[in-house]
């Protein structure tokens, strides 16, 4: 998996989405383009205590992935699923979530979603908030134009339950094989080595 300090991520370039100001840096590492727009594959940091927006994306299904530590992946107050390094879930279309860090240690987080054109949705929220700063009302509009919402979970008129959780390497059976291929190239060494 790239580092932080790979030539090709570091800050500023445009593959690194600064998406809320003093915020956790997301590293595109496999583009919606480099895939024909199928999927596009991100990572990111969550220091202890730390999380992303709530969201609900009503186009494309989720793949979250825990590259390094413990998440908890959460809709309200209902723990959909927790996630060991290495661990993954799937979230279909239209599951409202939220990623956050659990245990002692910072987490990685992967994260795929297909189709890929939402990363079109995530550069030009970085865009704005690189201009304007972080205006919620503003990004809220702008991911409601790609079918996001901005989602806490608590409204949903059918409860959610528990998820199943897998190894990474089994989800990656399952998915088109290009798209399995490169995430295979960028997290699945990374997040079977020891911690």
């Amino acid at each position: 998996m790239p580092s932080h300090s790979s030539p090709n991520l570091l800050p500023g370039t445009p593959d690194t989405l600064c998406l809320y100001p003093n915020g956790y840096p997301v590293y595109i590492d496999v583009s919606e383009r480099e895939l024909d727009g199928a999927a596009v594959a991100m990572h990111f940091d969550l220091p202890p205590h730390g999380h992303n927006f709530p969201l609900k994306h009503q186009h494309e299904s989720k793949l979250v992935v825990a590259l390094a530590g413990q998440l908890q992946i959460r809709s309200g107050h209902t723990i959909l699923a927790s996630l060991a390094r290495g661990d993954c879930v799937l979230l279909q279309a239209g599951t409202a979530h939220r990623i956050l860090q659990h245990g002692q240690n910072t987490a990685r987080v992967g994260v795929v979603l297909w189709p890929g054109r939402i990363e079109h949705a995530f550069r030009a929220m970085a865009a704005q908030v690189t201009q304007q700063g972080f205006d919620r009302a503003a990004v809220t509009a702008l991911l409601a134009e790609y079918g996001v919402s901005w989602d806490q979970g608590f409204g949903e008129s059918t409860p959610p339950r528990t998820l199943p959780v897998q190894p990474l390497a089994h989800a990656l059976q399952k998915l088109p094989p290009t798209l399995a291929a490169a995430l295979a190239r960028c997290w699945l060494e990374s997040a079977a080595d020891p911690a």
